[in-house]
């Protein structure tokens, strides 16, 4: 049986009735065949759901450090391709993982030097610049 999750996003402490301040609720569709319905969610429903959305994909910051070189720094879009294949993640999920990297401290952001003199590119080192 699927359930649902219903989300009074913006006015939840408004909407009166049985939700009591509550801005989330989950529900599955009515059992009894014919009959159009939404029942309440069962705790196991509820545990079951909130249990497949925490399975969900992340990337081992210890792995992604990896990916990062210690002294020469190299394009931000290098180790973002480097970090979705060693973690087995997309891109966004690469990305994002970088840049906790980087809030971090563990990895920092220096310009690379454009040989053609135009602007510099992002690169990213373990080591801090000076």
């Amino acid at each position: 049986m699927t359930v649902f999750k219903f989300v009074a996003a913006k006015r939840g402490r408004r909407i009166g009735g049985d939700w009591q301040n509550a801005f989330e609720r989950y529900y599955c569709q009515g059992s009894i065949p014919g009959v159009i319905r939404w029942d309440e969610a069962t705790a196991a429903q509820i545990a079951s759901v909130k249990a497949a959305a925490s399975a969900r994909k992340f990337a081992d910051l210890i792995i992604a450090l990896k990916q990062v070189p210690l002294l020469d720094p190299e394009l931000v879009s290098t180790i973002i391709q480097k970090i979705q294949v060693a973690c087995n993640v997309g891109q966004k999920l690469a990305r994002g993982t970088l840049n906790q990297l980087i809030v971090e401290e563990k990895a920092f952001q220096v310009p690379i030097a454009n040989p053609s003199g135009a602007r510099s590119f992002s690169g990213v080192t373990q080591t801090r610049p000076s």
